[in-house]
C-alpha cells in the first residue's frame, strides 16, 4: 500500500511524478501472468485470502491517506529556494 500514499500525497502536494523503466528479473513459476491469490474455480466471490487484503488495504488508506485528519494529507510541496 505505501505506493498508494505516495501517489495521493503526491497528488495533494503539487509534485511531478516522473516514470523510470527498470530491470527486472524473470516471473519465475508455471505462468508467465499467474496470481498471487490462488485459483478462483469459477466463485461468484473473490477468494478470501484477497478479500481479507483489500479490507486491510482500505482500512490502511483511510488511517493514513484519505480521512480528514490524516496524517499524508499535510504532505505539501516544499517552496523552492531563492538564492
Amino acid at each position: 500500500m505505501p505506493h498508494v500514499h505516495f501517489s495521493l500525497a503526491e497528488a495533494r502536494g503539487g509534485f511531478r511524478v516522473r516514470y523510470v523503466r527498470v530491470a527486472s528479473i524473470p516471473r519465475r513459476g508455471a505462468s508467465s501472468t499467474g496470481t498471487m491469490w490462488g485459483r478462483g474455480g469459477g466463485l461468484p466471490l473473490p477468494p478470501k485470502r484477497l478479500r481479507v487484503f483489500v479490507r486491510s488495504a482500505l482500512s490502511e488508506a483511510w488511517l493514513l491517506s484519505l480521512r480528514p485528519s490524516a496524517p499524508l494529507r499535510a504532505v505539501r510541496r516544499p517552496e523552492p529556494v531563492r538564492r
